[in-house]
């Protein structure tokens, strides 16, 4: 979150924010085997036609959407990503993985709900009791409003992320 505290560093940022010129990364633990260790996911995303709260890419009016990733660590029931949004539509990551066929871990919205996925017990127990949901907004990168000085900004990783690492790197 980035909060502005002068009027011109508010309409600078926003500017900014409109026209694409800040960076956002997120962590992503998404379901499945990818096959390609980066890629480009360019789908427009509207309202779902069967469910007006939930996006899709199958909507009559959508809006163009562009996801890049990028393969972190292969895991034996999904991956960890690092993804780059171009454009920042709502639930943009979300629907574009569930859309590949890979949806976030503990995403019930968009198919990531499935524990039975991930053959570990102890992890499945881990991650459906602590609620995990496999998605953080990781880092912004852009120029100070003011100054224009780069600045590279990242949220510290949710507690359960913290455990998720430590359970996977203990094997």
């Amino acid at each position: 979150m980035i909060v502005a505290r002068t009027d011109p560093a508010y309409y600078a940022l926003s500017a900014m924010f409109k026209n694409r010129e800040i960076e956002k990364h997120y962590r992503a633990l998404a379901y499945g085997t990818f096959s390609n260790r980066e890629g480009t996911i360019d789908s427009r995303l509207g309202r779902d036609p069967g469910n007006r709260k939930k996006m899709s890419t199958r909507a009559k009016h959508s809006r163009s959407a562009v996801t890049l990733y990028r393969v972190l660590l292969q895991l034996a029931f999904g991956a960890l990503l690092d993804v780059k949004l171009l454009t920042g539509r709502t639930h943009q990551i979300r629907v574009h993985l569930a859309s590949e066929r890979h949806p976030i871990v503990g995403d019930t919205t968009y198919g990531g709900g499935n524990w039975n996925r991930i053959a570990d017990r102890k992890l499945r127990a881990f991650l459906r009791d602590s609620k995990f949901f496999g998605l953080h907004a990781f880092s912004l990168d852009f120029k100070h409003p003011l100054t224009g000085a780069p600045l590279h900004l990242e949220a510290p990783m949710p507690t359960t992320w913290i455990e998720l690492t430590t359970k996977l790197t203990k094997d």
